[in-house]
């Protein structure tokens, strides 16, 4: 139960990023036109459609997460919290000390989109895979990963 609540708000979380991105689109960040206003009619109707849609899906899965007695604010603290499960069930120390790495609520949204999934794979090896010392080189090197990948996220070229 508590695994299909972390991946639903995991859903959610990526939902919103979605819609920001469609909002940065439609709305801009500066002055002057945006990319929505070179859009034809067409476009711009499509974009808006998605975005309602896009709306009305976070709009029920934020009821259903209420519902399950997710407050919103425990919703948007979902990047720990799958981390949080892992190193509640992981038994050594080792294991969690690595663990406690893959949290990734202190990045901007976009780059929490290129974290969340080595956070999610080391939760997965830690339920799923014998807890030794070999889990615990896996778990460095998939940390050794996510930082590459988040660091390449960062780079201008």
């Amino acid at each position: 139960m508590q695994q299909h609540i972390a991946t639903l708000i995991a859903e959610r979380l990526d939902l919103c990023a979605r819609i920001d991105t469609l909002d940065t689109l439609i709305f801009g960040t500066g002055p002057g036109p945006t990319a929505f206003a070179n859009l034809g009619p067409a476009e711009q109707d499509l974009l808006l459609r998605q975005k309602t849609e896009m709306l009305a899906l976070a709009t029920t899965m934020t009821a259903r997460l209420n519902h399950a007695g997710i407050s919103l604010t425990d919703q948007v603290r979902y990047p720990n919290d799958v981390i949080d499960i892992a190193m509640s069930s992981a038994a050594h120390s080792s294991i969690r000390a690595v663990l406690q790495y893959f949290t990734y609520s202190h990045l901007p949204v976009d780059k929490q989109a290129v974290s969340r999934p080595f956070a999610e794979l080391a939760a997965l090896l830690v339920r799923e895979v014998a807890q030794n010392a070999e889990l615990t080189v896996a778990l460095r090197r998939l940390l050794e990963a996510k930082d590459a990948a988040v660091r390449a996220s960062f780079s201008k070229f």
